[in-house]
């Protein structure tokens, strides 16, 4: 067996072709222009086609030199050894840059709240990511959850995937996680509650991702808020056109039914914003009445201050109120709500509900009211109990009267 012996000036030739190839393509197609992500999709596409280049470039003088520089197989098995080798640098530099980020005290993460992240999709990838890459070390993630069993074997930034939310209690105390953060923006109302639910139980704050719509670009560390009634309700507060309501409300005769009661208690405050010419709480119960003057900053006196003491139930005395007082506009908010209560009593839902609707409609009629709005629940949409039932034919009457 023998070996032709290694012409080492044609293969410093070539090599130095080679590295001004290299650096040139690499300037002028991106990986050394651009300050890329080390191991980043962007940065691998970018060589690769910086080494692509080089290697066919290469073969040309390769192929045509005389004497030989190298064996012309050369360039063609050089270029993804040296493309393998490039690749595997950069993902080294840039585990260990993930490990070691630039700026942080070697004793930071002791400061920081360890966080157990809920999602493991794009959402809970990039937050992970950012918590690592974090200088400031605020958070600290442990360990992932996620209910998707084919991403139960999944790391993230050395960040493992431990289960499903049925082992969040688990692995929380395994790993002393204080904080879940849910990171999953298109979560509903329904799986908030449960993961909040499980998180109290072992004593976690809960923090969430805003929805989609909220989010501008890529799920980031700032993005990440504590919970708030709305991500439970499952729906976001409504904006009020304050300009409108003003409109409508400012210098007129305001009258309120059910004042004393929550709703209508709170429609007095706030119809007070408005600056109405007179507001007028209507209540049968008079120690709500007097706790609605109170809150409205009122002596309570019940003296010229507009409170009136009528059951609507009553028709006689509704009628003769409303032609006493004449009011410009009407918030209906009296009923019975308390639907237990109203499966034993079907007949006082009924007497409140319905013919007590009637009679503020019919005496709002005789007066020329304006407006009148009837305050409803949800339950009327498609009624199944009697509270539903009787708010339902309350609507239809306001329906009709509206004509």
């Amino acid at each position: 067996m023998s070996f032709t012996p290694i012409d080492w000036r044609g293969m410093a030739i070539a090599v130095i072709i080679a590295v001004i190839l290299q650096i040139g393509f690499g300037f002028l197609l991106g990986p050394y222009a651009i300050g890329h992500m080390r191991g980043s999709f962007e940065e691998i596409v970018d060589l690769t086609k910086t080494v692509a280049a080089t290697t066919a470039t290469l073969c040309i003088p390769v192929f045509i030199a005389l004497p030989i520089l190298v064996p012309k197989s050369v360039p063609l098995i050089a270029g993804p050894f040296a493309l393998v080798a490039m690749l595997g640098l950069r993902l080294l530099v840039r585990s260990w840059k993930t490990r070691n980020p630039v700026g942080v005290q070697p004793g930071a993460t002791e400061d920081a709240q360890r966080v157990l992240v809920f999602g493991a999709g794009e959402g809970g990838r990039q937050l992970v990511r950012a918590m690592v890459r974090d200088r400031s070390r605020t958070y600290l993630p442990v360990a992932i959850i996620d209910d998707d069993p084919r991403k139960q074997r999944l790391t993230v930034e050395g960040v493992r995937v431990r289960g499903t939310r049925d082992a969040l209690e688990q692995v929380a105390d395994e790993y002393g996680a204080e904080v879940l953060a849910i990171a999953m923006p298109s979560a509903d109302a329904d799986l908030i509650r449960d993961l909040s639910d499980r998180a109290d139980h072992v004593g976690m704050d809960v923090m969430v991702l805003p929805p989609v719509s909220d989010l501008i670009g890529r799920p980031s560390l700032g993005d990440l808020r504590n919970l708030d009634l709305a991500d439970l309700l499952g729906r976001r507060a409504i904006s009020l056109d304050t300009s409108a309501i003003a409109a409508t409300i400012s210098g007129k005769r305001v009258l309120v039914t059910g004042a004393g009661g929550s709703i209508g208690s709170e429609l007095c405050r706030q119809i007070m914003r408005f600056g109405p010419a007179a507001l007028f709480p209507l209540d049968r119960d008079e120690s709500a009445l007097h706790a609605v003057q109170l809150s409205l900053k009122r002596p309570g006196l019940f003296e010229r201050d507009g409170s009136l003491l009528v059951d609507i139930r009553d028709a006689e005395a509704v009628k003769l109120m409303f032609a006493d007082v004449r009011p410009d506009i009407v918030f209906h908010a009296a009923a019975l709500k308390h639907l237990p209560l109203l499966e034993q009593f079907p007949y006082e839902a009924y007497k409140s509900n319905v013919l007590g609707t009637l009679n503020v409609l019919a005496a709002a009629a005789a007066c020329g009211v304006d407006t009148v709005v009837n305050i409803s629940t949800d339950k009327a949409a498609d009624p199944t109990c009697m509270l539903g039932y009787s708010k339902r034919v309350a609507e239809r009457l306001t329906a009709g009267y509206a004509v």
